[in-house]
């Protein structure tokens, strides 16, 4: 197993625990999406034993972005093991909350996103109530311009105007500009100290 030290790096005043969160942050920003970093930690029960957990990343539902919505930051690294003890609190917060897990940004359009649970598939993305799904995606209504975390980037899935409600047409919209400028600002950005 190597071990491998994450590099704390500051972004718009914000220490974060490592220069792949702090892009994650950069990517957030360039979208206009409003967050907030570690937000709180939560405790969860398991059995008789209490598992604490802080998420990365907090998304509000707002006016920018359709649901709410925790991330996970991971490493994509496929020779990086996390816990399994790591791999339980982002599972059974997931049972409660909206969280979807990410690799590198250097990585994103690859779905090269760690199998850290030790289970097969990638677990990507919670619906709040337990299950687990692979390949969400940030996308944009190609309608109001609204921007969401949805299954393959379908952004006729993103809960937000009266004409984006056709199923049949999933918009495949994962590419959309904004986000892929967004992307490229967060792979390029330097932060200095």
């Amino acid at each position: 197993m190597k071990t491998i030290k994450a590099i704390e790096t500051e972004y718009n005043s914000v220490k974060y625990r490592s220069k792949n969160e702090a892009r994650w942050a950069v990517f957030l920003d360039c979208l206009g999406i409003d967050f907030e970093y570690e937000p709180q930690g939560y405790e969860m029960k398991d059995g008789g034993k209490t598992i604490k957990y802080l998420p990365d990343f907090f998304i509000p539902k707002s006016g920018m972005f359709d649901k709410d919505l925790y991330l996970e930051i991971k490493p994509s690294n496929k020779d990086i093991i996390i816990s399994d003890y790591d791999s339980k609190k982002v599972e059974m917060f997931g049972f409660h909350k909206r969280i979807a897990i990410l690799g590198s940004v250097k990585d994103y359009e690859n779905h090269a996103i760690n199998d850290w649970t030790g289970n097969s598939g990638q677990y990507e993305c919670s619906s709040g109530c337990g299950g687990w799904d692979c390949g969400y995606m940030f996308c944009q209504c190609t309608f109001c311009g609204c921007l969401g975390c949805e299954f393959n980037g379908r952004s006729a899935r993103i809960d937000c105007c009266d004409e984006n409600n056709d199923f049949n047409d999933k918009r495949y919209n994962a590419d959309a500009s904004i986000i892929m400028k967004a992307l490229e600002e967060a792979r390029i950005f330097r932060f200095w100290k």
